[in-house]
């Protein structure tokens, strides 16, 4: 199940994940420190061990954020996942996914420091990620983050050198969204052939009763990777703990061989207490049968 680190739709540019500053007038002072974090258990079939059904580990995850005083502080983040085409699905040694200094000055937040760039939003109510996400993720980027909220309207610029920047916008009003996000290396700085990578994330996201409505398209064109990739996904509230959910995705990328993607996905999830939530979906992707999987969640 997605959990995005960095944003909630409405907060899009105002925030890496733990960078919320001044408190207001008369609120309770910080704690000194913040803990988050989350555990994902999930239980599907194992494509690397001829779809053996198996258990895994899906993310261990955690925050720690050091309130420096009401307008700064400093946030570490800490990230383990199952280790790229391992069978077993052993998790891959704990790595520093995010360390900045977050700050206020004025009207205009910044951070500075490693982080996930700001490209595409990728929420769901489903376990399994957007398609969007496998040619969108931005990796880790050592850049320096600026925005500023006007009304409703956000806006964010960062950079890390010459070919390594983005610019985004959002408007967020009363139950909806939208924001448009552009970036140069979309998918990191982690090896030079990447480096011509340019992409466009477009995305909304409404509320109208107990539905959610979401719908996010990410492009990318570059030397790696290329690609249109379109989610469209409502979510029902059937009560404040349960939730259903129908998705499709669909589009080509290219990476080496052409790939069309054309998948719908639905499923369930319960918070079955305070943190801690089950969820179950089947999905069936274009000449493939359909998949089940379901995942054990903590969040905190």
């Amino acid at each position: 199940m997605k959990t995005n680190n960095i944003i909630a739709l409405s907060a899009l540019l105002i925030a890496v994940n733990g960078a919320t500053f001044a408190n207001v007038k008369g609120e309770e002072p910080k704690p000194k420190f913040e803990f988050s974090g989350a555990i994902e258990v999930g239980y599907a079939e194992n494509e690397l061990d001829n779809n053996k059904k198996a258990f895994s580990v899906d993310t261990v995850e955690l925050g720690i954020t050091a309130n420096i005083n009401q307008d700064f502080n400093a946030n570490v983040v800490i990230l383990s996942e199952p280790k790229e085409n391992d069978a077993d699905l052993e998790l891959a040694d704990p790595v520093i996914d995010e360390a900045t200094l977050n700050g206020k000055i004025g009207v205009v937040d910044f951070t500075v420091g490693k982080f996930t760039a700001p490209f595409g939003v990728y929420e769901t109510a489903l376990i399994s990620d957007p398609a969007g996400l496998d040619i969108g993720e931005t990796g880790d980027v050592k850049a320096l983050l600026v925005s500023t909220e006007i009304g409703g309207l956000s806006l964010s610029a960062w950079s890390g050198n010459s070919s390594n920047n983005g610019v985004s916008i959002a408007y967020a009003g009363d139950g909806f969204g939208v924001g448009v996000d552009t970036i140069r290396d979309a998918l990191g700085n982690e090896t030079a052939d990447k480096i011509n990578n340019k992409g466009l994330a477009i995305y909304a996201q409404a509320e109208l009763g107990d539905f959610t409505f979401i719908a996010e398209q990410i492009r990318v064109d570059g030397d790696a990777v290329n690609g249109k990739l379109t989610q469209l996904e409502v979510n029902y509230a059937v009560t404040d703990d349960f939730v259903l959910a129908l998705s499709s995705n669909k589009g080509t990328a290219t990476d080496g061989t052409e790939n069309d993607t054309k998948t719908i996905t639905y499923g369930a999830s319960y918070e079955i207490t305070s943190g801690v939530t089950f969820a179950l979906e089947s999905s069936k992707a274009k000449d493939e049968s359909s998949k089940i999987a379901a995942q054990l969640a903590y969040e905190f």
